[in-house]
């Protein structure tokens, strides 16, 4: 399993093979015909929709249905490995590999604008989480920020308090940004304030 995301008595299930649905009240699973296609990195719900990233683009399912659809932007920017997905109101954020960086979707129009991030080469996006002000982006090189309204970067490493450089999740909450290394947790309202290491 790579992820999962909850749709009312629906559990959809992402997976290496592809995508599985679970009727959680009735313990039972089902594969979706034409969901072994493609490796599922990142499940998230939101805008009114299930988004699908994955190793064939985006998928997205109207919520409450089963009904999934390959999502084609006019720019082609969708359409390789998508890693990470995040919502945030009426837009969705995805994380591509070729070229890395950002496409920020607004829903109920279809309108794509790209975020380039040149400095991760081929090293994928493991996550991602949008707020207001900012898009979170967790990867090898450290926690990188997106300043939604400039359109700037900021990269964050352990010399700015992280307990190390290899970001794998990020999560925005009330109290600030998490970010889950492989040696640990640390916490962005100030890297230096509080990190917590594996015992």
């Amino acid at each position: 399993m790579t992820d999962a995301v909850r749709d009312g008595k629906w559990l959809w299930i992402g997976t290496p093979a592809g995508l599985a649905l679970m009727d959680v009240a009735g313990d039972s699973t089902l594969s979706i015909a034409g969901g072994k296609d493609a490796y599922i990195y990142d499940l998230e719900k939101g805008a009114g929709f299930l988004w699908a990233g994955t190793s064939r683009g985006v998928f997205r399912c109207p919520v409450g249905t089963a009904s999934w659809k390959r999502f084609l932007d006019a720019d082609g920017d969708l359409s390789g490995d998508v890693t990470a997905v995040a919502t945030h109101g009426d837009e969705v954020w995805f994380a591509v590999l070729s070229p890395p960086g950002l496409v920020r979707l607004t829903a109920g129009v279809d309108c794509t604008t790209r975020h380039p991030l040149p400095e991760l080469g081929s090293r994928p996006i493991a996550g991602l989480s949008a707020d207001a002000g900012h898009v979170w982006v967790a990867t090898e090189i450290g926690a990188m920020r997106l300043d939604r309204e400039t359109g700037a970067w900021r990269r964050y490493t352990r010399a700015d308090g992280l307990v190390d450089d290899r970001v794998q999740a990020v999560l925005r909450e009330q109290d600030g940004v998490w970010f889950g290394t492989t040696e640990g947790i640390s916490q962005g309202r100030c890297f230096c304030k509080r990190t917590v290491r594996p015992t």
